[in-house]
């Protein structure tokens, strides 16, 4: 689904929100190609209906089996970078959400892999001047940042 914000850009930085149903990564990437943002910030807070996160195991240099949570959720902190993969914009997104479960808000943390939109609001700081692109890293086994 195409993000509907109610984006602008202004002295540089793109603000806007998102529109329920809309599913993240997809709809902030729609928004970075729009304004044409390949490097720089993402920030954004709301709300969402189910996500989708997982984590990296350092040792095994895979990623977990993702963590799939759905009722009402709480985005306390998205935050990410925008950079090139294979020349195209790529969102690296980490995330802080909260559920409640039994009048108890329960933490929800990790590497964003897909979420559905109830309401979310965001801020991306674009980087001019600065090559920011990934490549294949031996060491981590990750797509890093080039030196």
């Amino acid at each position: 689904m195409r993000a509907m914000f109610e984006g602008r850009i202004r002295e540089g930085v793109v603000t806007g929100r998102l529109e329920k149903g809309d599913v993240l990564p997809d709809a902030l990437l729609d928004v970075c190609r729009e304004h044409g943002v390949r490097a720089g910030w993402l920030f954004a807070i709301g709300a969402v209906s189910s996500i989708s996160i997982t984590a990296y195991a350092q040792k095994g240099q895979r990623y977990l089996e993702n963590v799939e949570v759905s009722g009402d959720i709480e985005i306390l902190s998205l935050a990410g970078n925008v950079s090139l993969l294979d020349g195209e914009p790529f969102l690296h997104l980490h995330v802080v959400a909260a559920k409640e479960e039994d009048g108890q808000m329960q933490p929800i943390a990790g590497h964003l892999v897909r979420a559905e939109v109830f309401a979310l609001e965001f801020l991306i700081l674009p980087v001019s001047g600065v090559a920011l692109e990934r490549s294949y890293d031996e060491l981590t086994g990750l797509k890093l940042w080039r030196r």
